[in-house]
């Protein structure tokens, strides 16, 4: 297809730029692949962001090197001066006459401040998230032959050599050549569409553009996993959203386009699903309309006829909370090590699972709160039980020194905490005279017990089945609930003898699939994906004996293809092995189907 000036309006740089076969004209009429691709497909993931801006250095206020300390009366004044006891000195701001020296070494002086300091540095990333949903974007772009990737790497090679060969005929910056690529390219896919009869219908059976020509926005429905119709947004005509594609296209500049570039190095052979692009508009006035057509444009239907998706920046600052979970140390003073153990397994899973979904609600601050400071000097050990909140919460445990099973520590503990991440239930169903009956129950704020299947090895997903379709029951979740934590019931009791399972369980897998019933009185099942957060390990002879660690697996947000261990008067270390015959509890978090 041959550009034409009269409904493009191109500039002169845009006409020498594309007035030749270029990337524009790769596609002559609408992939049909790209019509036919699912939209079973939920929000995709941000890139790690970076976490580094408002980090104090943390060497002001030392001091000057070669003043001296003062002496034990004279710091003993000031710092009476600077709490507000006793009495004044006569001039408080001398240098000798400051704050404490730094080689103060008393614990609780250093506890004080490094809390502030945290609590300082997340109040920054905060204000720093805040200010970030005024400014950026994300368009997910889907890889492939056939997808905008191509098309994005053939402009940037045109426009580099242009620059070499040509100089003087081209101003544009990189950025905005590309971001002009993608709405030229949008513009003409979307002509295309409306012209071709066959492409339309296929357009109106995806619910992507109405009867009258007008193209629909597109939600996320989170309970039925998949993108409806938002009704609340009016349809726009195709005319219009081609004059906004127009007008966008013109009033872009190098100073409202501050930036847009892929979040990793652009090339036709990546292997990722999705490729994560920026866009970061200038707060300037001639900034504004842009920002506001943009923000018209999330959830737009007429994206997915380039394999696009528009979503704007998410608050998220739990990447330094999620840091500081592998800089934890549990100092155990007796036999802790279940109460530890279980406590990265629940922190990391929750602050995996809100990484990769915002309406995920944030950890308790009994489990925040225990997180150290990122700081570049080693961790103190923590005493859990010298926190008021966990002591609040123990309570009512029985003999909390003694050795316990993990599991029923969960059903104590889950709970408490109310967790809507871990709302939901379980039902087992059987056919009885006159219909389906339930059989047994219980919530997902508790371990599932599953049962393990008989055979020389164990996968996870085999286990799962075998729960879901027993003899005399099928049983199945109620509803998809973002999180569920599974006990393997590694221990019989046979005749007053306690007996442990050592087989190693399977769990390198991508995901599993979890039954989950799709009514209230039927038996079918669909299923629902899942991905291994976490795992508790147990060594002994029963669970309420011998010793836990936890497994802390990443994931893509953050330390994807990465696995760390935990245990007492430590901080979690990277491990290459798995523990497999050890594993006891399993912490799952639900992702998208892959290919999804």
């Amino acid at each position: 297809m041959t550009l034409c000036a009269d409904p493009m309006e191109l500039d002169e740089q845009e006409k020498q730029f594309w007035a030749h076969a270029g990337p524009v004209k790769r596609e002559q009429e609408p992939r049909r692949d790209v019509l036919h691709q699912t939209e079973q497909s939920k929000r995709q993931r941000l890139a790690p962001q970076d976490r580094n801006k408002g980090k104090g250095k943390g060497t002001k206020g030392k001091g000057k090197g070669k003043q001296g300390l003062p002496s034990p009366s004279s710091a003993n004044q000031v710092t009476g001066y600077t709490n507000g006891f006793g009495s004044h000195p006569p001039n408080p701001w001398t240098q000798t006459q400051d704050l404490q020296p730094l080689g103060n070494h008393d614990p609780d002086w250093m506890e004080y401040r490094m809390n502030r300091l945290s609590q300082l540095v997340l109040r920054q990333e905060q204000i720093i998230s805040a200010i970030r949903q005024d400014l950026v974007l994300y368009l997910f772009v889907r890889s492939g032959p056939e997808g905008m990737v191509p098309v994005l790497c053939e402009a940037a090679e045109k426009w580099r050599k242009m620059k070499e060969e040509e100089p003087e005929k081209i101003t544009y910056s990189l950025k905005l050549m590309l971001f002009k690529q993608l709405l030229i390219t949008l513009h003409q896919r979307l002509t295309n569409m409306i012209a071709d009869e066959d492409a339309l219908a296929k357009a109106k059976n995806l619910n992507w553009i109405d009867d009258q020509k007008h193209w629909k926005h597109l939600t996320w429905n989170p309970t039925k996993q998949c993108l409806e119709v938002d009704n609340s947004v009016r349809p726009i005509p195709a005319e219009d959203l081609l004059a906004q594609l127009v007008q966008m296209r013109k009033a872009v500049t190098e100073e409202t386009l501050v930036r847009f570039k892929s979040m990793r190095k652009l090339t036709t052979e990546v292997t990722s699903d999705w490729i994560q692009f920026q866009i970061c508009m200038s707060l300037r006035p001639e900034g504004g309309a842009m920002w506001s057509t943009l923000n018209q444009w999330i959830g737009q239907a007429s994206w997915h006829t380039l394999g696009c998706r528009l979503r704007r920046d998410r608050p998220n600052y739990d990447t330094l909370v999620q840091e500081a979970v592998l800089r934890l140390i549990f100092h155990n003073p007796s036999n802790l090590c279940y109460l530890h153990s279980t406590i990265y397994a629940l922190l990391w899973t929750i602050l995996q699972a809100r990484l990769h979904d915002a309406y995920i609600s944030p950890p308790p601050q009994a489990l925040t709160m225990l997180c150290p400071p990122i700081t570049d000097s080693p961790n103190c050990p923590i005493q859990v039980l010298h926190s008021v909140p966990w002591l609040m919460l123990l309570q009512a445990w029985p003999s909390v020194h003694r050795q316990h099973d993990a599991a029923e520590l969960l059903q104590y503990l889950l709970p408490r905490f109310s967790h809507s991440g871990f709302n939901g239930g379980w039902e087992a169903r059987n056919f009885v005279p006159g219909g389906i009956a339930t059989l047994d129950k219980g919530p997902t704020q508790a371990p599932i017990p599953i049962a393990l299947p008989v055979g020389p090895s164990l996968e996870l997903q085999a286990a799962i089945d075998g729960w879901s379709a027993q003899v005399t029951a099928r049983y199945a979740l109620l509803n998809p609930s973002p999180m569920l934590c599974i006990q393997l019931q590694r221990f019989t009791n046979a005749e007053g003898v306690m007996r442990r399972d050592t087989r190693p369980l399977v769990v390198a897998s991508t995901t599993v699939r979890m039954p989950l019933f799709t009514g209230l009185h039927t038996m079918q099942v669909r299923y629902v994906h899942y991905q291994v957060v976490a795992v508790q390990l147990h060594y002994g002879a029963t669970p309420d004996m011998g010793h836990y660690r936890t497994i802390l697996r990443g994931q893509p947000l953050f330390g994807a293809e990465k696995w760390w261990i935990t245990d007492d008067s430590c901080n979690a270390k990277p491990v290459s092995t798995e523990h497999d015959d050890n594993i006891y509890i399993v912490w799952l978090r639900q992702v998208l189907p892959p290919g999804a």
